[in-house]
């Protein structure tokens, strides 16, 4: 089976690319939350400072979790690449002594 480096590639991008946005997201969502804090104050002002502190962290924890995803393609990228040269050059080589073998056999007839 051939790996499909053109489909890795474009998972790639595009896990970078969710990656990204999600953090253009979690800076626009924490320039509006300053907007607002300016002025909040009392109970419930605490539950939207809990609430931005977790929605913070699971921001952290889903662009990690893409670029980790996106880092471990490009490793599988990388081993189907060194695999298969390692195939092409058996090749190369077994081809070779097939031809040789042939060469040797008609040599000796």
């Amino acid at each position: 089976m051939r790996w499909d480096a053109g489909a890795a590639e474009a998972a790639m991008a595009a896990l970078e690319q969710a990656a990204q946005q999600v953090e253009r997201l979690a800076t626009q969502r924490v320039d509006a939350a300053r907007v607002m804090l300016r002025e909040w104050r009392g109970p419930f002002r605490q539950q939207f400072d809990a609430r931005l502190r977790q929605a913070d962290a699971e921001d952290a924890a889903l662009v990690a979790d893409l670029r980790r995803a996106r880092a471990e393609l490009a490793r599988l990228t990388q081993l189907a690449r060194e695999e298969q040269s390692r195939r092409d050059r058996a090749r190369a080589r077994w081809e070779a002594e097939q031809r040789e073998r042939q060469r040797q056999q008609q040599a000796a007839s």
